[in-house]
């Protein structure tokens, strides 16, 4: 009455009676949703609030049905469970765990905002949790809940009012116990009620957990909107403390052990006294579960505070050399050109190897028996320390110098020997080593050198590096990285996706979108590192896409998103693709030069694309936003060709290092006329006297045959994929043209 402007005296009481009695039923509008197998669609509503511990430990009560036949039909019971539970199988109908994880599938378009953050959730039910739509329901209740002109409220069907019905405390809700995991295959309902119960706290008292994962207000427990990360079993003690009052205690203890008996056989440290005026870093234990071997092995690390350390004191030098990935591809495609064959060894606790020049001292580890007044003196480098890589670093490189062989000037993590047909090539990361030779006998030299000084692990014929695959035979050698993008996809929940042909959709265009939450920027972030990672290592197909996506890792957008989704479907049509090295006649190093002339919408500026081959495939490309606006056409190919040619500089000394000899110059082709003419000559002076000094150095190297520059056509210009969004056939025509093939067909 108030709402439509009459009086009352405010004493009068409201009759709930009358209010139940003009409550009226409304019906809701029929589904639309199609489905074709058994729960693909769940219904799910709220009834409460009850006063009761219900459960769900909550006063709200969910009731769920199913769609799409008679196997979606279950129980209200059947079909109620607390969050804590809701990564676990949902059992409807008598159906088993098995049936109900090849039914309930996450929807493609479920945000991830909408995904717990904790992803071992997901893990425990074989990814088949309960996920909300992502269409959350609109309801403006002022207009629901009261219609003025026929004075009535309005109330679901299925409402309940006390004047129709008590619910007996029979029919209550039973607590149960604390949530736990329950076992996989095991049904919710044959969860076991206990007697332990657990109060309602009220509204005002309720308070946010410090640590939450975030299941959105729609999701089927709607009680629990949070769950606490401490809920979740953790396997793996954070400190020695934990290790004591862990249930696999012994197993911890044993990997203290071994880390210990390696020190002490590595004479790491001494116990001495704390000189006056000096201070002691303080260490740590890590510990972690090496789940490759069977059994899975448990390790513990002592790690230094590093961050404890001061410039100048106790540290200077902290740079250490790796093996880039181009001069990886490179070995590998001399050792098929060469008939090489390539084997692999890892350093077990390399950072313990280095020798320290400077005095450091640490506190006692835990766990280890010393009197309190002593302090360990570090002998040897450690896990933590600043300078720890660069010792281990000059430590090998001391061991590889003396046994002859020769550090490349151009790359630090490349050694070569080679004495008369034999050709001995060692690429070094951190502790990995590929050990590359035409004759075996000197692969097993290196092999005992290297253990004469170090304990090592002799893995064989190489099959992964560094995250790669690699596939040998006699005169190829194949790279791809399908166990790594197999594990992309399932990370961000597209394994099921359907495949595409290209990285971009034809017509993408990276304009201001909408703005999306910070959870989905984070995992955005995350998605184009990994791509970049894949870019760089051996899948140059997805170069473009993945540089043109790091430059909106700042503030992206939904459209952004949707982009790298895209490219996502084109690595599931693609996941066994990779660059395949092969012996040809005559070796040659060709190069490929492009620009895309203000493909940057915003600032107009030019795309940089080249392209290197050797032993039929690319070896070296980059796809890169210029760092100035051109002018022209021809002022944008003329800084490409610059970027090009100081890789070809670069090149050429690695390969001379190896001991390549070439018998003609390297040849680059470019399809711009007016480059051309400007790289030979200084032509048209008036449309180009502004172009920067730096880029006129290709002349020179031109001048003095340093390379070849040869005109090419434009349907013909490998490097054009690395600079613009292609149609398919013609970006299937350069991926096979760059030297990459499925390996599934081969």
């Amino acid at each position: 009455m108030k709402a439509m402007g009459f009086t009352a005296p405010d004493d009068v009481e409201l009759c709930t009676h009358c209010c139940a009695g003009k409550m009226t039923k409304t019906f809701p509008k029929l589904s639309t949703a199609k489905t074709s197998a058994p729960l693909q669609l769940l219904h799910v509503d709220l009834c409460g609030i009850i006063p009761v511990a219900g459960s769900v430990h909550s006063a709200g009560t969910v009731g769920s049905a199913g769609s799409a036949g008679s196997a979606g039909s279950a129980s209200h019971d059947d079909l109620t469970f607390p969050v804590y539970d809701e990564v676990h199988l949902l059992s409807a109908g008598g159906a088993s765990a098995s049936d109900v994880t090849s039914l309930v599938r996450v929807p493609p378009d479920t945000p991830p905002k909408l995904v717990p953050l904790n992803r071992s959730l997901s893990q425990i039910s074989n990814s088949s949790a309960i996920y909300p739509s992502a269409k959350r329901p609109q309801i403006d209740y002022s207009e629901i809940t009261f219609t003025p002109l026929e004075h009535r409220l309005l109330a679901d069907p299925k409402t309940e009012t006390a004047a129709t019905k008590v619910l007996p405390n029979s029919e209550r809700p039973k607590p149960i116990a604390p949530p736990s995991i329950l076992p996989l295959q095991r049904s919710l309902s044959q969860v076991s009620a206990s007697s332990t119960e657990y109060p309602v706290a009220k509204r005002a008292q309720a308070v946010p957990p410090e640590k939450a994962l975030f299941l959105s207000r729609n999701a089927v427990a709607y009680a629990f909107s949070a769950v606490l990360t401490s809920s979740v079993p953790v396997s793996i003690p954070v400190t020695y403390r934990d290790v004591l009052s862990h249930s696999e205690r012994s197993s911890w203890l044993a990997a203290i052990d071994v880390e210990l008996q390696a020190h002490s056989n590595n004479h790491t440290w001494d116990f001495v006294k704390l000189p006056a005026g000096r201070r002691a870093i303080g260490c740590r234990w890590v510990f972690t579960i090496k789940d490759s071997t069977s059994p899975p092995t448990y390790k513990a690390r002592s790690v230094a505070h590093g961050f404890r350390q001061i410039y100048g004191l106790d540290y200077f030098e902290t740079f250490s050399p790796v093996v880039r990935y181009e001069s990886i591809r490179i070995v590998l495609a001399l050792a098929a050109q060469f008939g090489l064959t390539i084997h692999q060894m890892d350093v077990t606790t390399a950072f313990l190897n280095g020798h320290l020049n400077e005095e450091i001292y640490m506190k006692v580890p835990d766990g280890v028996s010393a009197s309190n007044d002593v302090v360990c003196k570090l002998n040897k480098s450690l896990y933590g320390l600043k300078q720890a890589p660069l010792c281990w670093n000059t430590a090998i490189n001391k061991v590889l110098l003396s046994a002859g062989f020769q550090r490349s000037i151009n790359e630090f993590g490349i050694y070569t020997k080679v004495s008369g047909s034999c050709i001995l090539i060692v690429a070094l990361y951190v502790d990995d080593l590929l050990i590359c030779s035409n004759n075996p006998a000197d692969i097993q030299a290196v092999k005992h050198l290297l253990s004469s000084h170090y304990k090592m692990k002799d893995l064989g014929v190489a099959s992964r590096f560094l995250g790669m695959e690699l596939e040998q035979t006699a005169s190829t050698v194949g790279l791809h990285l399908s166990h790594y993008l197999t594990q992309f996809l399932m990370e961000f929940d597209m394994q099921n996706c359907n495949p595409v042909t290209t990285p971009f959709a034809a017509g993408t265009e990276f304009l201001p979108g909408k703005p999306i939450l910070d959870a989905d920027s984070s995992r955005f972030r995350s998605m184009v590192g990994k791509l970049l990672f894949a870019a760089n290592t051996c899948r140059p197909d997805l170069s473009f896409a993945a540089s043109t996506l790091s430059r909106y890792i700042k503030d992206p957008r939904e459209n952004h998103v949707t982009a790298a989704k895209h490219v996502l479907r084109y690595i599931k049509g693609t996941l066994k693709y990779g660059l395949k090295y092969k012996r040809v006649g005559g070796l040659k190093l060709v190069g490929y030069s492009d620009s895309d002339w203000a493909g940057d919408k915003f600032d107009r500026k030019s795309i940089t694309g080249y392209v290197f081959f050797l032993a039929g495939a690319a070896v070296t490309w980059k796809s890169k936003k210029q760092p100035t606006v051109a002018l022209s056409s021809t002022e944008a190919e003329y800084m490409a060709l610059g970027e090009t040619v100081k890789e070809l500089l670069w090149l050429i000394q690695l390969l001379q290092h190896i001991g390549l000899k070439f018998t003609s110059p390297p040849e680059i082709y470019e399809d711009n006329e007016g480059c051309m003419l400007l790289s030979n000559h200084p032509v048209h002076h008036q449309r180009t006297k502004h172009i920067d000094i730096k880029h006129h150095f290709v002349r020179d190297y031109l001048a003095e045959n340093k390379f070849k520059l040869i005109s090419a056509r434009t349907d013909d210009m490998a490097a054009d994929m690395f600079t613009k969004n292609l149609h398919r056939v013609k970006f299937i025509g350069f991926v096979n043209m760059i030297g990459m093939t499925n390996f599934n067909q081969v």
